[in-house]
């Protein structure tokens, strides 16, 4: 559906390119020419308003807006997403919600391993003295830490939850209660490219 929107993207902006092109070419030409290009761009003007209005409604079908404490693939959680940077996080919810760390990629690790002994990566925890609220923010650029490319929960509960209502103690596919829960910002669900685990939208049971 995504892809869908982008072409009509690309087609409405092709259709505003035509009729600036008509309506310049009006403003040169001269007698029948004149109107014949005035009406043409008269047109495209009139149909690429139309479809960026469609473009912008189906947007807004095809994406609804998320819910609080929710993890979408592709789209992150409510002002967490591609365009967040932890220093945005810290400006807007203060130093003590927010806590820059080294945290290992690989969700199934076995946490007796010393932190100094793992690959770990800079990344940021929300809440991080709340168990219930914690979120582990992986980022694209772990240097500027901007642009969050994975969001992940452990633990035995949480309040964060998938969009398919999953969350951390529902039994997972063996039955056993789900420890880990994880998203990629930028994979759709069922892409195997970036959230820890191996999936868009992923869970590990121990």
């Amino acid at each position: 559906m995504v892809n869908i929107l982008q072409a009509v993207y690309i087609a409405t902006a092709v259709m505003l390119v035509m009729a600036l092109v008509r309506f310049i070419g009006s403003r040169r030409a001269t007698g029948e020419d004149r109107a014949w290009l005035a009406e043409k761009a008269r047109r495209y003007f009139i149909i690429s308003g139309v479809m960026g209005i469609a473009s912008i409604g189906g947007y807004t079908v095809l994406e609804p807006p998320l819910e609080p404490w929710t993890l979408a693939p592709g789209r992150g959680a409510i002002g967490i997403d591609t365009l967040t940077s932890h220093a945005r996080l810290v400006a807007e919810l203060g130093d003590s919600l927010v806590r820059l760390t080294r945290l290992d990629p690989d969700a199934t690790v076995d946490e007796r391993i010393p932190v100094s002994e793992r690959a770990t990566v800079r990344a940021t925890v929300l809440f991080p003295d709340d168990d219930l609220r914690r979120l582990e923010i992986f980022w694209q650029d772990t240097v500027r830490l901007e642009r969050a490319a994975v969001l992940r929960v452990r633990g035995d509960s949480s309040r964060w939850r998938l969009e398919s209502g999953e969350t951390l103690g529902d039994p997972g596919a063996d039955g056993a209660p789900r420890r880990v829960l994880s998203v990629s910002t930028t994979a759709a669900a069922g892409d195997t490219s970036d959230a820890p685990g191996g999936s868009g939208a992923s869970s590990t049971t121990p």
